[in-house]
C-alpha cells in the first residue's frame, strides 16, 4: 500500500505541475521520463545493492552520531 501511495503522490505532483504550467506544450516529457527513470535506477541500487552501507556510514557520519 505504500508504493501505491508514492507512486499516486508522484504523479499528483506532476499534474499539479502540469496544471500550473503557463506553456504546457513546451514540456519535454522524454526528460521527464528519464528523470524518473534515473531516480528508479539509483533507488534500486541504493536498496538494493551492498552500496547503501557506504551511503549509511556517511549519513550518519554527518548527522553526527
Amino acid at each position: 500500500m505504500e508504493k501505491i501511495f508514492a507512486l499516486l503522490g508522484t504523479v499528483l505532483i506532476v499534474l499539479v505541475t502540469y496544471l500550473a504550467s503557463n506553456s504546457r506544450e513546451k514540456i519535454q516529457w522524454k526528460s521527464v521520463g528519464l528523470a524518473f527513470l534515473g531516480q528508479f535506477i539509483l533507488a534500486f541500487f541504493l536498496i538494493k545493492t551492498p552500496i547503501w552501507i557506504g551511503v549509511e556510514w556517511i549519513s550518519v557520519a554527518l548527522a553526527g552520531y
